[in-house]
């Protein structure tokens, strides 16, 4: 089923409604955890075969600069990262994502060896 559908850019009653779409926030990883904004059609769809609903928002593309469009579709076909969860509520996507952005930092602070240790941890694994 095609879920795409076409959008006049330049259409001001479209421009309007945009504008006054209630928003869906989209955490989803690219090179880290963050947060997208969508503005939301207003319909929630289930695919075939699929067991979870998810919005269908507003998405707008210009196919590598040949032409300006804005497309309804599903929100998991608006990027290529990992999708974590999608939200109405802008600041629980935005603690989300710190809170995944938190768990996947590790740091780890650690002394330099002095010249004997380090010779001493060499020996100590290649024995």
């Amino acid at each position: 089923m095609n879920y795409y559908k076409r959008i006049e850019r330049r259409n001001k009653e479209i421009k309007k409604k945009l504008e006054s779409a209630v928003s869906v926030y989209l955490v989803v990883q690219w090179a880290k955890w963050c947060v997208k904004e969508y503005k939301w059609t207003g319909r929630l769809i289930c695919e075939n075969g699929m067991s979870w609903i998810m919005p269908e928002v507003y998405h707008w593309t210009d196919h590598n600069g040949e032409y300006e469009e804005w497309y309804a579709c599903p929100i998991h076909h608006t990027t290529s990262g990992a999708i974590y969860e999608w939200t109405f509520n802008k600041l629980a996507a935005e603690k989300l994502a710190e809170t995944l952005n938190a768990a996947e930092t590790h740091y780890v602070e650690t002394k330099p060896l002095s010249k004997e240790e380090e010779m001493e941890d060499f020996f100590n694994h290649y024995a």
